[in-house]
């Protein structure tokens, strides 16, 4: 749909891939409706065309997550992607997350401040109104913030628990994480209702502070890593 190539079986997912690379792509990202064999069969056939392979998990909450730790994976696309594998998202398994992600060289794009942001307009709907930067987006985006934001209109106590405890986990992951030596990348998500370009990613290193990274890592999480693709750097 729209940017977006859909894959319901291995065989249509390998085809994708091969469609991107004649196409000139050279990352392949996935979404979170693929099944377990398309995954799978994405990543090994972006490997075989020395693809990287970036996005998020699917099959949130059934608690396959170590099968989704495969080679050609190159990059998690959201801490929340990890979180959601179970509800509520599994503390005691971040440390083995950590590993899995060492094993396989699969690097995380943190994306700290949207889940932020969202609380924020959950809790308190008037900062839509009085968050300065919010006048920097374009109008329609302006008013899909403010007038036409679904985490508000959809907002309910169990949500509100839901996303308090997903950031909560979001910190202790990064935490660990970064300890393990997994390599962390600013991310934000930017033109999620409420998350402003620019703003946005100076909110995310300051998240990343406040989860534990040092200020050499947070400063290097937005500069000097680049995630190797066809022996050129990104």
């Amino acid at each position: 749909i729209g940017m977006s190539r859909v894959a319901a079986t291995p065989s249509d997912g390998r085809q994708a891939v091969r469609d991107a690379a004649a196409e000139g792509f050279e990352i392949i990202k996935a979404y979170e409706k693929l099944d377990l064999e398309t995954f799978t069969a994405i990543c090994d056939e972006a490997r075989q065309l020395n693809l990287k392979v970036i996005g998020h998990l699917p099959q949130n909450g059934k608690g396959v997550s170590e099968s989704f730790f495969v080679p050609g994976l190159g990059m998690i696309a959201h801490a929340e992607e990890i979180a959601q594998q179970a509800n509520p998202p599994a503390v005691d398994t971040i440390s083995q997350y950590a590993q899995w992600a060492k094993r396989g060289g699969i690097w995380l794009a943190a994306t700290l401040t949207t889940d932020h942001r969202i609380l924020e307009a959950m809790l308190r709907p008037e900062t839509l109104q009085s968050r300065p930067e919010i006048r920097y987006l374009l109008p329609h985006a302006q008013r899909m913030a403010r007038e036409d934001n679904r985490y508000v209109r959809d907002v309910t106590p169990d949500r509100i628990a839901y996303v308090q405890r997903i950031v909560d986990f979001n910190n202790e992951l990064i935490a660990t994480f970064a300890k393990e030596g997994v390599p962390i990348v600013a991310g934000t998500d930017a033109l999620v209702p409420g998350v402003v370009p620019g703003f946005s990613l100076h909110d995310e290193l300051e998240a990343l502070t406040n989860g534990g990274l040092s200020n050499r890592q947070v400063v290097d999480s937005a500069t000097i890593l680049q995630l190797p693709l066809n022996g050129r750097n990104y």
